[in-house]
């Protein structure tokens, strides 16, 4: 058989090829974010294997840090009721998760120099764009028209279409006009029956991991072997071999070759680019459709105050902003009086 070459990342698996034949290693895994972690804490039960990661931490985009006003999340954050692959992990490690404020009517939105809660802004789009949320409705969601073009078809003005593309960035780092109007529903939803607006419906982020969503990663770390893993490793050369694939990997005392018979990459598909790949036709193949697909990166910016002054006003902390952001109350479920946006 050929090669195996298994790419991981946002907990999405695509297994291209496998093998059968030895290596030094019988599996190398790339990455030590979530999805790297559990590979090689699930596979070193019974297989030589190797966890390699750049930096020098674990986590990926799972980063706690602690403040003297509390902590940030310097990575994901919330957890979604669906979110199986994370809940099971809080459970397998007995963490606690603290429900959060979800009442829609005290978030903020500012759009045009004004600001609405939620309410407002849900009345204002039902009552002034009717007949235009009907043709909405009507219209065909097809791929090759986006979103921007299809609120155009049905006659929406600026005002909606800035609502809808404040939404879409925050979550993709793109304008409607790029993406697909057949996508619309998985970052608005309108519902004509109820006069209800439902902003990106199928992320609810109900929970955050008390003590942090590092907890996660420091349980997981922990049961890494010590032969296991490699911290500041870099991945530099991919090269297929009879047996599996010769990697080519820089430590802090210099380069140095291995074997794998089986290989798994657990990074974001814009980190692919710095690795030279020396693979055959059908996992350049994969390779490509991996490193075409989106994959937002965003900026965080904390700001700390010695009070939570919103929920005084009334406010739950999270809200949008047509300036190109979100903002949202960091500092929910911890015990100081304190908080963060």
């Amino acid at each position: 058989m050929g090669s195996s070459f298994l790419f991981i990342f946002s907990f999405l698996c695509t297994a291209v090829f496998s093998v059968q034949s030895f290596a030094q290693y019988d599996v190398v895994v790339v990455g030590g974010g979530l999805s790297g972690l559990v590979t090689t804490v699930e596979l070193q039960k019974e297989k030589k294997v190797l966890l390699i990661e750049a930096g020098s931490r674990w986590g990926g985009r799972v980063h706690t840090v602690g403040t003297s006003r509390g902590l940030v999340e310097d990575g994901a954050e919330f957890v979604d009721r669906t979110n199986n692959f994370l809940l099971q992990l809080v459970n397998r490690y007995k963490l606690e998760l603290i429900e959060l404020d979800k009442r829609t009517n005290r978030m903020r939105f500012s759009f045009d120099s004004k600001v609405y809660s939620y309410d407002e802004l849900e009345q204002k789009i039902f009552t002034e764009n009717r007949e235009q949320l009907e043709r909405l409705q009507r219209l065909d969601l097809r791929s090759d028209r986006s979103i921007s073009q299809a609120l155009s078809d049905a006659g929406f003005g600026e005002f909606v279409k800035n609502v809808i593309n404040t939404i879409v960035y925050s979550e993709t780092g793109k304008n409607i006009s790029t993406i697909a109007h057949s996508e619309l529903g998985g970052y608005v939803r309108f519902d004509l029956d109820t006069r209800k607006m439902h902003i990106l419906p199928n992320a609810d982020e109900s929970f955050k991991v008390k003590g942090g969503t590092g907890s996660v990663v420091s349980s997981l770390s922990s049961e890494l072997l010590p032969e296991s893993f490699m911290l500041n490793t870099r991945l530099q050369v991919v090269r297929s071999t009879p047996q599996g694939f010769e990697l080519t990997i820089a430590t802090n005392t210099g380069q140095r070759k291995i074997q794998s018979r089986e290989l798994v990459i657990s990074v974001p598909p814009f980190q692919l680019k710095d690795i030279e790949f020396k693979i055959d036709a059908k996992g350049k193949a994969s390779l490509r459709q991996i490193t075409d697909m989106p994959f937002a990166q965003n900026t965080k910016l904390y700001l700390f105050f010695d009070k939570k002054i919103w929920n005084e006003l009334g406010f739950s902390g999270a809200g949008w902003s047509d300036k190109g952001f979100l903002f949202f109350d960091s500092s929910q479920g911890q015990a100081s009086k304190a908080g963060t946006l």
